[in-house]
């Protein structure tokens, strides 16, 4: 998973959606697909998803866990395995 390769060069002070496509990350230009994948990263606990009301429209950041191993990146391959299945 692209963005599992590359969480390591986020900001772990916390990241939003944007961060990541104004990277111009090959794979990772779409914001339904990082959404996506974020959402995934979110499920198996290696990023934490926190939602602030700021007056407007809810603002979502991201903070990764600078800790996540092979063995969490087994976890994610295996979750997307089954999530592509449907």
């Amino acid at each position: 998973m692209a963005l599992l390769q590359r969480l390591n060069d986020l900001d772990m002070g916390g990241f939003k959606t944007k961060d990541i496509t104004d990277k111009g990350w090959s794979t990772l230009t779409d914001t339904k697909q990082v959404n996506l994948a974020l959402d995934v990263l979110v499920d198996v606990g290696l990023i934490i998803k926190e939602v602030g009301q700021t007056g407007g429209r809810p603002s979502v950041t991201f903070f990764a866990d600078s800790l996540a191993g092979p063995i969490a990146k087994s976890v994610v391959t295996n979750h997307l395995a089954e999530v592509m299945r449907y």
